[in-house]
């Protein structure tokens, strides 16, 4: 009989004192084998300790550990973080490319690496269903490729891992999985520190830690500390010493963030690791131009932003001449392109000692509108209580403005038989603006003058179906001067496709008539207004009981002459016996 495996690693004793979250705290010395394997394809590639290998289409193949079993009972495991970890890089390293058998094998295209990391984080938790109930496990990368975009194709520096120091986060099986999102990373190097913030979409209840994981740069170690929330600033905050006699400079560093739920995410751009950046210029220290693609000089909007795809930036200051690195990457001649949504980090230097970095933040995307009520082509009743409800996003710099014809939560305009528009206009904070408009339309309400529950004989020759046309509240609108006009008849038909059994689903109505539409006796399809059927008048429509089956409901469906093309038909609804 099988049974549920027993976890590689325990829980830990008490729970994380950082998160409040049950933990296994647990070490990988090794991740991978000693030697590289050549591939049949070219390259060479790294197993795992035991063999084993990640390989992806057209990505370098990696080492990774076994599965490790991670099930707990009553517990659900969620992420991840790597807490510590030694790290290699063997250069001008040409991996094995893994390339799916697509074609005659002088006819496969070849796969070129030019500006790409693999993988893109080290840890991958796996939840699954399988006989045995719920089974979690995770394995962990031994390795990782990034390509040289300098360089030759397929060609880059290999990084391996050791002595990884893992912790696991558990929580109740009933919490959903959920991705925490790290709005910005930044380090400025201060001297003998370093200044660290992260920002973040959630509120901080969402957040039960952040960590910097960082290597010194006279190490191949990295480690990691908590930071702190600071209610202030709204961000997260860790200054770290970065003196000699603390360890020295910090080379590379990345964000990991636990939610309250205990998902990792990591703050990796395009996979790679961040350097602390020297503090911003002194004003009038150096002369910062931004132009769009055309060379033309542009400015940001009043929060900052740039709402252009792609801008260059050059940097001058008298006859020192510059060069500035973007996200970490490599130092490049001035200007330097700057392309891509979000905030970008340009990092000068002059060779007369001039040296900074400044934010380029970009947003080129029009702010969403979701506009929910009204619906976009629904009818509404005349003097209906019908709350606008609409919002704007904007996923980069955040919304500046969200305007509505009505403000959402208030009434829109029902006061009048017609075609209406709704019209909602978004600005974001790079002034990108949208503008979104529905029509719907207001039509009349039907009070009828019979009871729907009490069926008609069929013995008789005609049905007389009564009724009024009136507002929301009940109120009669019926007038001589307003016309109502037969269209057709529906039949209720439960056994209909898609029919859920209800009449109010409009799935489950047959229409029947026309061509058989029995016309009103003496007045074609057109009601009959008589002012005596009600206080105020009302309609009578005398519809032939010729064709029509017992024991069925039906409902006659007609128009007003005064409501809009593209109002929602109307009806009468009638059953037989």
């Amino acid at each position: 009989e099988p049974s549920v495996p027993t976890p590689d690693h325990p829980l830990d004793p008490e729970p994380d004192p950082d998160t409040g979250l049950r933990t296994s705290t647990f070490q990988l010395s090794t991740l991978h084998e000693d030697n590289a394997t050549p591939g049949q394809s070219g390259g060479q590639y790294y197993k795992g300790p035991t063999g084993l290998t990640q390989a992806e289409h057209y990505r370098p193949i990696e080492p990774i550990t076994r599965r490790q079993e991670m099930t707990q009972p009553d517990l659900k495991l969620h992420g991840a973080v790597m807490l510590s970890f030694k790290k290699e890089d063997i250069s001008s390293f040409t991996p094995t490319v893994s390339v799916p058998a697509l074609a005659p094998q002088d006819d496969q295209p070849d796969p070129l690496l030019k500006d790409a990391t693999f993988p893109s984080w080290f840890v991958s938790p796996l939840s699954q269903e399988t006989s045995l109930g719920p089974r979690d496990s995770l394995v962990v990368f031994g390795g990782q490729f990034v390509s040289d975009p300098d360089g030759p194709p397929n060609t880059g520096t290999q990084r391996l891992f050791s002595d990884a120091n893992i912790r696991a986060y558990y929580s109740d099986p009933s919490n959903p999985f959920s991705v925490g999102i790290i709005s910005s990373v930044g380090a400025t190097d201060l001297g003998d520190t370093a200044a660290f913030l992260v920002t973040t979409p959630s509120p901080q209840s969402d957040v039960a830690a952040i960590y910097i994981t960082f290597r010194r740069a006279d190490s191949d170690t990295f480690n990691s500390t908590k930071m702190t929330f600071n209610p202030d600033t709204g961000a997260w905050e860790l200054t770290l010493d970065t003196s000699a006699g603390a360890g020295g400079k910090v080379a590379e560093y990345f964000a990991q963030m636990v939610t309250r739920d205990g998902d990792v995410s990591a703050s990796t751009f395009k996979a790679l690791f961040s350097k602390p950046v020297p503090p911003p210029p002194a004003p009038g220290a150096v002369t910062i131009t931004v132009t769009d693609s055309d060379g033309n000089p542009i400015s940001p909007s009043a929060a900052g932003w740039y709402n252009k795809s792609s801008v260059k930036v050059d940097i001058t200051r008298n006859d020192e001449s510059f060069t500035a690195s973007v996200d970490g990457g490599s130092q490049q001649p001035v200007p330097v392109a700057v392309t891509g949504e979000g905030v970008h980090v340009v990092a000068f230097q002059g060779d007369q000692g001039s040296s900074g970095h400044f934010e380029v933040p970009i947003d080129s995307v029009k702010p969403d509108i979701t506009i929910t009520t009204p619906i976009d082509g629904a009818t509404y009743t005349l003097n209906q209580t019908v709350a606008a409800d609409y919002s704007c996003t904007d996923a980069t710099s955040g919304v500046a403005s969200c305007t509505g014809t009505k403000p959402s939560g208030q009434n829109i305009d029902t006061g009048s038989i017609g075609a209406k528009t709704f019209t909602v206009n978004a600005a974001d904070k790079a002034d990108n603006a949208r503008s979104t408009q529905v029509t719907y339309y207001v039509g009349y309400g039907v009070c009828l003058l019979y009871d729907p529950g009490t069926p008609f004989r069929l013995s008789n020759s005609t049905i007389p179906l009564k009724l009024s046309i009136c507002d929301a509240n009940k109120v009669n609108k019926s007038s001589a001067s307003i016309t109502l006009t037969a269209v057709d008849l529906q039949q209720y038909v439960p056994s209909l496709p898609d029919c859920s059994g209800s009449p109010n689903d409009e799935k489950c109505w047959k229409t029947i008539a026309p061509p058989n539409l029995s016309p009103n006796a003496g007045d074609g399809f057109v009601f009959r207004f008589d002012r005596k059927l009600a206080p105020g008048g009302g309609y009578i429509y005398n519809y032939s009981t010729k064709g029509l089956k017992t024991n069925s409901t039906y409902r006659l469906r007609f128009t007003a002459s005064n409501e809009a093309a593209g109002t929602a038909k109307h009806s009468a609804q009638f059953s037989t016996k």
